[in-house]
């Protein structure tokens, strides 16, 4: 059977103030605000990420083991870049991991407590 979903389009971020939560986006990661009410970035291949307001949410789950896991994972094609830019501003990030043939990941938690899991190819 084919498959009837394509891909994901776009994602949603909950966060206390979308405008605030644009800025670190922003500031930290690079991102671009596609709208003008500044709640909505671009990924750098071109996915939208809406900022929804809904305060004391976060996009995390908790897995049968317990641990807090992200809905989704971001890509990045420089992790060790990323991660020291994260690190020397004083965000809470994870070391750096290597999974072999699977690639690096860390982990990084923005100002809304939201946890996001960062992945590298290793080819």
């Amino acid at each position: 059977m084919q498959p009837l979903l394509k891909a994901v389009n776009c994602i949603y971020i909950p966060v206390a103030d979308p405008h605030k939560a644009a800025d670190w986006y922003e500031k930290y990661l690079g991102l671009n605000r596609v709208s003008p009410r500044g709640d909505v970035m671009l990924l750098g291949n071109g996915m939208w990420m809406f900022l929804s307001i809904s305060p004391g949410q976060t996009s995390n789950f908790v897995g049968g083991d317990g641990s807090v896991i992200s809905p989704f994972t971001f890509e990045t094609d420089d992790i060790a870049a990323l991660h020291q830019s994260l690190t020397l501003s004083g965000i809470c990030v994870e070391p750096i991991e290597d999974f072999g043939g699977c690639g690096l990941k860390f982990w990084f938690k923005d100002p809304d407590g939201n946890r996001f899991h960062v992945w590298q190819d290793s080819e």
